[in-house]
């Protein structure tokens, strides 16, 4: 590691492992440009790491022992510790939990106390550089992934991250305070798997007047097919 594409070809060359030598199909793979149906059992490549999702767990089973095998062939074995059996009852995937009893996934709730105690911890001191704020921000940032318009609480912590680069400043009021709004709403920061369609479809824009904003009521199937769409146009762009 340490060279710009070590990332890139360790990805393409798991992936390649992957797809010429064990059952996993390239299709059943969680990407952007893939359905988002759990219809069969799916599974994810992540630099060196591979997870699968599924309702059988006995065929999750038989393609776990199958890909340790042909990893070992190949040199690249896998690490033991890490190996986690098929599990509804949670299971950490790349740092966010899955649980399939709860049908959720978030940053497990031991990991965000743990930051919201930083956080406090940050705020307490009352003073920090911009490198030590934006390595909290980072943390909250993963946390947000999952409840994305929590991200619409930052702003103030940027500009601090910006003005203060390496050198030590007081905190903000403004920082604490978004600071602290973070930690509050930690509780919430998680996503329902088994969330409805929401009929009402809104489309938001940047606007001089701020009314750039649009709502229409969709079918489900009519969002699926905008989904598909939209994940098509990314591909390309």
């Amino acid at each position: 590691m340490g060279w710009s594409h070590a990332a890139f070809l360790a990805q393409e060359a798991h992936e390649h492992i992957v797809n010429t030598k064990t059952s996993l199909s390239p299709r059943d793979r969680i990407e952007r440009h893939r359905d988002a149906q759990l219809n069969r059992t799916r599974h994810m490549i992540y630099i060196d790491d591979c997870m699968m999702l599924g309702l059988d767990p006995d065929e999750i089973r038989r393609l776990q022992v199958e890909y340790a095998r042909v990893m070992e062939e190949v040199g690249l074995p896998t690490k033991p510790s890490k190996e986690v059996l098929p599990s509804a009852n949670g299971v950490e995937c790349l740092g966010l939990w899955v649980h399939g009893t709860d049908m959720t996934t978030g940053v497990h709730p031991d990991k965000l106390h743990r930051l919201t105690l930083r956080t406090q911890s940050l705020i307490n001191v009352g003073q920090c550089t911009g490198e030590d704020l934006a390595r909290i921000v980072g943390h909250w940032s993963w946390a947000f992934l999952a409840r994305r318009s929590a991200f619409s609480i930052f702003n103030a912590v940027y500009r601090f991250i910006e003005a203060a680069g390496k050198k030590r400043f007081d905190i903000w009021p403004t920082v604490a305070r978004e600071l602290t709004l973070a930690a509050y709403l930690s509780i919430l920061l998680f996503a329902r798997l088994d969330a409805p369609w929401v009929e009402t479809t809104v489309a938001t824009d940047a606007c001089m007047t701020g009314i750039g904003v649009t709502a229409a009521q969709c079918a489900e199937v009519d969002l699926q097919q905008c989904l598909v769409l939209s994940t098509c146009f990314l591909k390309w762009t």
